[in-house]
């Protein structure tokens, strides 16, 4: 069946998963109005579903470079099937674009588990996030994450602390400077002023806090159940694992910051919840367990269109 199925790394999982994408995709285009449909509107769709690829890519190799999972394909499957049952996501093209560079980000910090270019990597990785603030304030969160690898990797030298901070300022000192020099403050006055409120909006959206806390649930659950059988693994796979719940906490706090609850909040669980999700699987011995898990996810995901689920 379907978990057995990606059990091993094979290809040919790629090439099923591809049409599954371009479904849902497609089906998230469906549900705009036709009179969206132009030349211009096909080209930065395309556009669109290029960068969708190259953002679960970037997942994958993230997840396959570090090892957070055995030689399978349990993590792509995952991925495929969140950005699935968060469709409309998809054809955002601003979101995208902020979704891959923060990918970027996460690779280097991710990386942090090898002793090398330890200032670089922080530095780079908070330079991207501090661009992602200038589309959406609430990404500025995780820089929290920089910090906890430093921590969980143990890398926790005096002079990594303020490196996260200047990387994450020097993109609006650039563009300060390239104000200055032109005399034009509007676009730096507007990046610059942060408005990130908490509240707690998401819990008068009922559909959607109704998927949010259902995969909420279901990573928390999976990665209690996981916790006992990574004890037994190497001090290197503990600090991914525990980057991982750092990762999975600060996307679920960011559901409670902003001016309002949307999905794009809630897209930033995706890649934790998908590795812990994976996790999970590959250590239930029992095969049709293992269905049941991933047919559960997948009924949550076409539930979504059956009852028309809007953000």
């Amino acid at each position: 069946m379907i978990a057995n199925f990606f059990n091993k790394a094979n290809p040919l999982n790629v090439f099923l998963l591809i049409p599954f994408v371009i479904l849902v995709f497609g089906l998230a285009i469906y549900k705009l109005p036709l009179d969206s449909f132009t030349l211009h509107f096909w080209l930065l769709k395309s556009a669109d579903l290029g960068l969708v690829f190259i953002l679960i890519l970037i997942y994958y190799f993230i997840v396959d470079k570090n090892r957070l999972t055995a030689s399978n394909h349990y993590g792509l499957l995952f991925f495929c099937l969140l950005f699935g049952l968060f469709y409309p996501l998809l054809i955002h093209t601003k979101f995208l674009v902020v979704q891959v560079i923060l990918a970027f980000a996460f690779k280097r910090i991710y990386s942090l588990r090898i002793n090398q270019n330890i200032k670089e990597k922080l530095f780079d990785s908070t330079f991207l996030i501090g661009i992602t603030t200038m589309f959406f304030q609430e990404c500025g969160f995780f820089i929290l994450l920089s910090y906890a690898a430093i921590l969980a990797f143990r890398r926790a030298y005096w002079n990594f602390v303020l490196i996260p901070i200047v990387g994450f300022v020097t993109p609006y000192f650039l563009i300060y400077i390239y104000s200055l020099s032109t005399g034009n403050f509007e676009f730096f006055n507007s990046i610059s002023f942060y408005n990130i409120n908490f509240n707690l909006v998401l819990f008068q959206q009922i559909p959607l806090l109704i998927y949010i806390g259902i995969i909420f649930i279901i990573g928390l659950t999976n990665y209690m159940l996981c916790i006992v059988k990574t004890s037994n693994f190497n001090a290197e796979f503990r600090g991914l694992w525990r980057l991982i719940f750092a990762h999975f906490l600060i996307a679920s706090i960011l559901l409670f910051f902003g001016n309002q609850a949307t999905l794009y909040n809630a897209a930033f669980l995706i890649f934790p919840t998908g590795v812990i999700m994976a996790n999970y699987l590959q250590t239930i011995t029992v095969k049709w367990r293992k269905e049941v898990l991933v047919f559960i996810l997948i009924a949550i995901v076409f539930s979504g269109y059956l009852y028309n689920f809007k953000p």
